[in-house]
């Protein structure tokens, strides 16, 4: 019920209408991760929780992660988001660990390895040495 150049009042572009809705569910699964950092006496449950996350997110926004045009689109400002994702990952993990380059670490390493489409238990497995709860 709402004409297409309404939606341009408030959005400059499909882009920015793609974002803005992508952004929303991303929101949703920061949201998720670190409610379960919150209750957690320890890691493993919050990587689950993770991986779990990004796994579904990009499951529902698959055909726009294979689309090239929208791959093109993406690439360009990739390098600044990815960094904030990477410290929005880690910032649920840094209580199990020893300094915040050790919580950006594992953040990397789980988006990598979730988005290369790694198990849970390949992924864990391989990073669960990594945490140490710091000292008081």
């Amino acid at each position: 019920g709402v004409g297409v150049g309404t939606v341009y009042n408030y959005f400059s572009s499909k882009d920015a209408l793609l974002a803005a809705f992508m952004l929303r569910d991303w929101n949703r699964c920061v949201d998720t991760f670190q409610a379960v950092s919150t209750y957690s006496d320890g890691p493993k449950p919050v990587v689950r929780c993770i991986h779990d996350q990004l796994t579904q997110f990009s499951q529902r926004h698959k055909t726009l992660f294979e689309d090239k045009g929208a791959a093109a689109s993406f690439a360009v400002s990739f390098l600044s988001y990815h960094g904030l994702m990477r410290q929005q990952l880690a910032q649920p993990l840094r209580k199990f660990c020893s300094s915040d380059f050790a919580a950006d670490f594992i953040a990397e390493a789980i988006l990598t390895w979730t988005m290369a489409r790694k198990s849970f238990d390949e992924i864990y497995g391989m990073i669960e040495k990594l945490f140490e709860v710091p000292n008081p």
